[in-house]
């Protein structure tokens, strides 16, 4: 049976791996993903093997637009995981010198010496103060002082990896973790059920997670006083657009490299859907 644990029976294998991102970063390397996987499997592990391939295909899904060099609306899946840093090396440069100084660096959070800014960094790009001090307490194993070193995230391929698994696998305030979502295993309050935010199937899970990546830019919002859900319109929307590169993205990897698995997958109308549009975010 195949798993998260280990190289020789990892869930999906390294040639599946190198054919699914031929254009990616160095960083991104398969040992650097299995190890981290294995850090973080009782969370990645599912009841059956298929739904821990749904469960890694939707984070690699995520990550990869994330990470993309294609842009949201190319139209093509093969450069995922092609940028470790928020912006590539125009960051890191913009960033590089009095940081604190420069507004955009600034309003991520500077590092207690002053020399580094929390921008986006890793597989899921994790960003700011809080997300960078509890993904330094959260990884197992944990090489670098990522706080005081964000810059550790981008050169150290285990962390590149843990820090966005470490993302996908913590429920974050009032947001439970996409892993468990994916897997099936989330129960939604009451008040998850009124802002539309359900786990009946795997298009609202993907809507779920897209709503706790980044709901405040790609979810609905709430009308208080009428008590709806205000959708994310209109359809061909920039923030409509993102959520749905995430969803193909997994199209794409079931379509073309695990088409055999029994994998959840949508209706073929649903990946061109954002399924985040009809749920408030997570503010809500």
């Amino acid at each position: 049976m195949r798993t998260v644990k280990t190289t020789s029976n990892f869930i999906i294998s390294e040639c599946e791996f190198n054919d699914m991102f031929p254009n990616r970063n160095p960083i991104y390397t398969y040992k650097g993903l299995v190890t981290a996987a294995a850090a973080f499997s009782s969370s990645l592990v599912g009841v059956t093997e298929e739904i821990t391939l749904t469960n890694m295909l939707a984070f690699l899904a995520n990550a990869s637009h994330e990470t993309t060099g294609d842009g949201y609306a190319s139209g093509t899946f093969d450069k995922g995981l092609y940028f470790v840093i928020e912006g590539g090396d125009a960051t890191a440069k913009l960033c590089a010198i009095t940081p604190a100084q420069t507004p955009w660096c600034n309003g991520y959070g500077i590092t207690p010496d002053g020399t580094q800014a929390y921008y986006g960094r890793g597989a899921l790009q994790l960003s700011y103060q809080s997300n960078y001090q509890a993904a330094n307490n959260g990884i197992p194993n944990n090489p670098e002082d990522i706080y005081n070193n964000p810059n550790a995230v981008a050169e150290n391929s285990y962390l590149a990896w843990a820090t966005a698994l470490w993302f996908w696998c913590t429920p974050q305030g009032n947001k439970p973790a996409c892993s468990t979502v994916i897997n099936g295993q989330w129960v939604p309050t009451e008040n998850d059920i009124l802002k539309g935010r359900i786990n009946t199937t795997f298009a609202n899970r993907m809507g779920v997670v897209t709503d706790i990546i980044n709901g405040g830019i790609e979810a609905g919002s709430w009308n208080a006083k009428t008590k709806e859900v205000i959708p994310l319109i209109p359809a061909d929307s920039q923030p409509n657009k993102q959520a749905i590169n995430r969803q193909q993205y997994y199209q794409y990897f079931v379509n073309n490299f695990f088409a055999k698995k029994n994998v959840d997958v949508m209706a073929k109308e649903e990946y061109g859907i954002n399924q985040a549009s009809h749920m408030a975010n997570f503010n809500f």
